[in-house]
């Protein structure tokens, strides 16, 4: 099928059994869900991103961050509200997405009578409004989101067996970088995995990934905001409110 349809693409959903969603990626299915629903602290996320992406399972696995299922919604997203949705329209959900830019949230419209008579969802549908979600294009003309428009525009995110963890002092803030070879493309994405509390951080980002030295100055910009810092050196201060801005994802401007 590959080789007389290329443009046909195979999901598998056997995320329950590892050894059987590994078999599924070797034998020619183009993507499969994925863990990632469970995985919802920096130390799981790191864990199964490594695990992911920097094990020979790169060569087969193409995984879906797929943050809920017709029947199955996690409780972090039940009572985490509105910072814990790693949804595209939530700044939480573009730095995840940039783990691997195959992210989805499923939200359910339904008229208020139908709502009224059921009273409470069904495990894993929940109405668009409740979450405070409206149309992608309402907010981001034809569809293109920040995280996705970060996608096209930055080929460092288009790479799977690019993602290099980074060191943060804080256990609940999430730090990692994803590069281009040549270096022509950084970006250092933080996150903040507690939806209730702020967090402050140190984050350590490689001499390397900005072409300087210890007490050199260099630019970063938030791709989310526009906004733009001075960094010094590997050691910089971070602090990300969850009801705020949970993350960043910056481009870091190579010294030279």
């Amino acid at each position: 099928m590959h080789r007389d349809y290329p443009d046909v693409l195979f999901l598998a959903e056997a995320f329950t059994r590892p050894k059987r969603m590994k078999l599924l990626g070797k034998v020619g299915f183009t993507q499969s869900y994925s863990y990632f629903t469970w995985r919802n602290s920096r130390y799981e996320l790191e864990q199964y991103a490594h695990e992911l992406f920097g094990t020979d399972d790169r060569l087969f696995m193409r995984p879906n961050f797929f943050a809920n299922t017709p029947d199955i919604l996690h409780e972090y997203l039940q009572k985490g509200g509105r910072p814990a949705l790693p949804h595209p329209a939530r700044a939480g959900g573009h730095a995840l997405a940039q783990l691997r830019h195959l992210l989805g949230l499923r939200a359910v419209r339904e008229p208020p009578a139908a709502r009224g008579q059921r009273g409470v969802p069904r495990l894993g549908e929940v109405p668009a409004q409740g979450l405070g979600l409206a149309a992608a294009g309402q907010h981001h003309p034809r569809g293109r989101t920040p995280s996705i428009r970060c996608g096209h525009e930055h080929p460092a995110l288009q790479l799977a067996d690019n993602l290099r963890i980074l060191g943060s002092n804080c256990p609940q803030m999430m730090a990692y970088a994803k590069a281009t070879p040549a270096l022509d493309d950084v970006l250092v994405m933080i996150v903040n995995m507690d939806p209730y509390q702020p967090h402050d951080a140190t984050i350590r980002v490689p001499t390397e990934l900005y072409g300087g030295g210890e007490k050199d100055g260099y630019g970063v910009v938030d791709l989310l905001t526009g906004e733009r810092y001075t960094w010094y050196g590997p050691h910089n201060y971070v602090r990300l409110e969850p009801h705020k801005m949970p993350a960043h994802v910056l481009r870091i401007e190579r010294l030279g």
